[in-house]
């Protein structure tokens, strides 16, 4: 049974797609009798029973799964996915190397301020130490510590 022209009509009629046309199988008979723009109006708004479908239909738009989307932002949270294959943008764009910079010469002097209230190391070499600090010298704190322990172990062997 061809119901082609009135699954087009009734697409144009309604403004959709016909991808969206829902022909009842069951009432094709009907549908194949509705010949005018008025006859399909009339097959869509017809009362049914719970339970049943009318003749003609028009589905809903199918939205767009936020599903996936959500899982990946709960693994990319946990630390996950986040190799090579994934990256979009440079090593510079993904981390900014001002703020690097600030976050690292901020720890490394909190750490000269802190040995030089402690008395590990006087203001002299407290100014050299932060100069060599400024200059990009150490890689992180612990460089600089273990900087600092190699030249006490020079001036005791020096004594």
């Amino acid at each position: 049974m061809n119901v082609k022209n009135q699954k087009n009509l009734t697409a144009r009629l309604f403004g959709v797609g016909k991808g969206r046309v829902y022909l009842n199988p069951l009432k094709l008979e009907e549908i194949k009798k509705a010949i005018t723009r008025n006859d399909i109006k009339k097959l869509t708004d017809v009362k049914v029973e719970i339970g049943e479908r009318r003749p003609i239909e028009i589905m809903p738009k199918n939205g767009v799964c936020r599903a996936k989307a959500r899982h990946r932002e709960a693994q990319k949270a946990k630390g996950r996915q986040r190799g090579c294959g994934n990256r979009k943008g440079t090593f510079k764009a993904r981390t900014d190397p001002k703020t690097t910079w600030i976050t690292k010469i901020r720890a490394l002097r909190n750490v000269l301020v802190e040995m030089r209230s402690k008395k590990e190391i006087n203001t002299s070499e407290y100014r050299k130490l932060y100069l060599l600090a400024k200059g990009n010298f150490f890689r992180n704190k612990k460089h600089l510590g273990e900087y600092v322990s190699g030249i006490k172990k020079n001036k005791e062997i020096i004594k």
